[in-house]
């Protein structure tokens, strides 16, 4: 189907479709148009520059505006990615720009709700610290009438984004999830290709990711199974990939595949390593219905993870990892309601998952507050981070206050994170959001936590990270820096009548962020809660809300922790709980006089001219790759006794550099990276581990 065109247009885009797209069983669905370049960002004056109301106030970093929409939730739950970001060179508008971020949301034009809502997609970049964007509103995405709840799948290499949506033609047909991509010949303009159905039901809110592997280029998505407003309903996660055909120029999809038939909440997500061999999708499960219980909740969950290591070909529905395993009730310890409750804590709508650059997965999700015999939840609540490494929990945000506010539709206190490996230090970020700060006060005259005149209140985008293990301990993954206020919009407290709301949705950190920035995205909420809310009662009026693009310089924030976030143990018993030797004193390592905070006592000799540490010989090895003599591929295992800055290259018999596999910080234990030698002549190849001087030297050999 082809729409918004004039009859010269209309004929010249048939025409290309049928000479170019040549694809007898994937039809082009959809031609999307491009928005008139003459539209504006209707930003409101105090808006404007993300300026906070208060002097006293700040935002870490710098921010954009790419566009607006009276959709002020994107996602009921699991953000997903939102935003990509390269620092390839890229054309726009004919012109090459490099460090651009591409950014896709739902965008509604005017409300009310039921008016067509589209998938918009847009490009920003810095030049000399100033940013400019592509076009006002971006691109249309979809040709559909009911489009959105979007991911942005990205291709790092060749800068291209892959909007990831549902759509539905009209009101009257059923919704399909869909993925586009831009039209090479007309930039600006996209293509849309449906994600095949499973069995009869809606299978939507897609969450993907691209990554190439074995050469080819791969899509891999999930979806969920729509419920038909039932919210206590178990619901089906499905599973499907693509390879892309360089010679139609489109997607060629495998049939999705069910992973699960318990999910409970809109919050799966997905995650590829970025080598492409790995692929694992969480979801959260009820406990309710695995139990037989006659009247399930939305809120008594585990979170269970799947994991497939050949690139999602073949997957262990039968056997998932049940990160959680919450302690239940036990009735023999009543009349004891503490005792017998067993854990009070349950996962409710949200997860991410992220594989890192050393190919360790990681696991973050929110819990709340849960008392089985008192029937009741809070809106207070944790994030919890999990690592296959390390097979430990730990805190690594703390909602546990109250200000007196209600956390949107599908929210609690803290939520939504999304995290992101620096290759270059090793460090793992996480973004999240959180209700204010706690002692935050709704009275006036002080700062405090904004509250919209229905007394919801206002979210902020917060920042943690975990350092790196040093040569005193292994704190990756196990310890998180207590988080730092990014956006810091708070105000003098009191309710805010719709427009005045500074609420911060939906945070996203792109999977790639080299150089010295973050880049995140979210949506600046002018009146707190979800206005397009179809449940009970729209929770807010409906605002023009800016959709903004925020780097953050990484040193900065590093230099903006002050203390670590304490443990809190996850289970009553102890179970999977982690303890920091130094009981959380903030830079501190008693073998040493010196004091590095975040890196925690990390001893700065053998310092390469980037600040990193070199290793010496004897502190890592190099073990033989397997399989030798290999084709196409062989995965090379190396070892470190401590975290370092070390280089993985292959090299020909003539010495000549034709792959380098790793060239930055690494974190003390066992890695493994595998290599692909397509485009490569059969022969003998070397390949050296090296750190400063000292270097480690194996033979290989590639036989054709």
């Amino acid at each position: 189907m082809i729409r918004w065109f004039t009859i010269g247009m209309l004929i010249i885009l048939l025409t290309t479709v049928a000479i170019s797209k040549p694809s007898p069983t994937l039809p082009v669905t959809h031609v999307a148009k491009k928005m008139n370049i003459n539209a504006d960002v209707q930003i409101p004056e105090n808006v404007a520059g993300f300026t906070p109301r208060f002097s006293e106030l700040d935002v870490l970093g710098d921010t954009v505006f790419v566009g607006t929409t009276y959709w002020d939730n994107q996602h009921n739950g699991t953000t997903g990615r939102m935003i990509g970001f390269t620092d390839q060179e890229v054309m726009i508008n004919a012109q090459p720009h490099s460090d651009v971020a591409f950014i896709s949301w739902t965008r509604l034009a005017d409300p009310p709700a039921g008016n067509p809502r589209h998938v918009h997609y847009n490009r920003a970049w810095w030049t000399d610290g100033v940013a400019e964007i592509e076009i006002p509103n971006g691109s249309v995405v979809d040709g559909g009438a009911r489009a959105g709840y979007t991911n942005l799948a990205f291709d790092v290499a060749t800068g291209e984004g892959y909007p990831l949506y549902h759509s539905t033609e009209n009101t009257l047909n059923p919704f399909h999830a869909m993925v586009s991509h831009e039209w090479d010949l007309f930039p600006g303009i996209f293509i849309e290709e449906q994600i095949p159905d499973y069995g009869e039901n809606e299978n939507i809110w897609p969450h993907g990711q691209f990554v190439e592997y074995d050469g080819e280029k791969w899509l891999h998505v999930v979806t969920s199974e729509n419920r038909d407003d039932d919210n206590v309903a178990e619901m089906d996660i499905l599973y499907s990939r693509s390879v892309w055909d360089e010679e139609t120029s489109v997607w060629v999809p495998e049939e999705q595949r069910l992973i699960t038939e318990h999910g409970m909440n809109i919050n799966v997500d997905l995650s590829v390593s970025y080598d492409g061999s790995r692929v694992a999708i969480a979801q959260t499960v009820s406990r309710d219905w695995l139990n037989g219980e006659p009247e399930p909740t939305q809120h008594n969950n585990d979170m269970w993870l799947w994991i497939s290591e050949d690139a999602g070909e073949t997957w262990n529905t039968d056997d998932p990892i049940d990160l959680t395993m919450f302690i239940p009730p036990n009735d023999e310890l009543l009349p004891d309601t503490a005792a017998a409750n067993g854990d009070t804590m349950r996962v409710y709508a949200d997860v991410n998952v992220y594989f890192d650059h050393d190919n360790i997965l990681h696991v973050a999700f929110s819990v709340e507050g849960y008392d089985h015999y008192r029937g009741t939840i809070t809106y207070t609540s944790q994030i919890y981070h999990w690592d296959e490494d390390s097979d430990v929990l730990t805190q690594a945000a703390d909602g546990r206050f109250f200000n007196y506010c209600l956390p949107e539709v599908w929210g609690r206190y803290c939520d939504r994170p999304s995290m992101y490996q620096d290759p270059e230090t090793g460090i793992l970020w996480m973004a999240y959001r959180q209700l204010g700060v706690p002692g935050d006060t709704l009275d006036e005259g002080g700062i405090g936590n904004d509250v919209s005149d229905t007394g919801f209140g206002n979210y902020e985008v917060f920042l943690t990270a975990s350092p790196p293990n040093t040569n005193h301990g292994d704190w990756y993954g196990r310890m998180w820096a207590k988080g730092i206020n990014l956006t810091n919009t708070r105000g003098e407290g009191g309710a805010l009548e719709a427009g005045e709301c500074r609420s911060e949705t939906d945070p996203s950190l792109s999977l790639y962020n080299p150089g010295p920035h973050l880049y995140l995205s979210y949506v600046l909420d002018l009146d707190a809660g979800f206005a397009a809310y179809s449940g009970d009662a729209a929770e807010g009026d409906f605002t023009d809300n800016p959709i903004v693009i925020h780097r953050v310089l990484k040193q900065e924030a590093l230099d903006s922790f002050e203390e670590w976030l304490p443990n809190y143990p996850m289970h009553i018993d102890g179970t999977m709980h982690w303890e920091d030797p130094y009981d959380y004193e903030w830079g501190v390592d008693p073998e040493t006089p010196e004091t590095f905070g975040f890196f925690r006592g990390q001893r700065l000799t053998n310092v390469d001219d980037r600040g990193n540490l070199e290793l010496l010989p004897g502190e890592f090895s190099l073990a033989q790759n397997y399989p030798n003599p290999f084709n196409p591929s062989t995965s090379i295992k190396f070892s470190l006794k401590r975290t370092g800055s070390v280089k993985l290259a292959v090299y020909d018999v003539t010495g000549r550099e034709v792959a380098t596999l790793v060239n930055r910080v690494v974190s003390s234990g066992n890695h493994h990276v595998n290599f692909h030698a397509e485009d490569l002549a059969s022969g003998m190849y070397f390949y050296k581990l090296s750190s400063g001087d000292a270097t480690l030297v194996q033979k290989m050999i590639l036989m054709k």
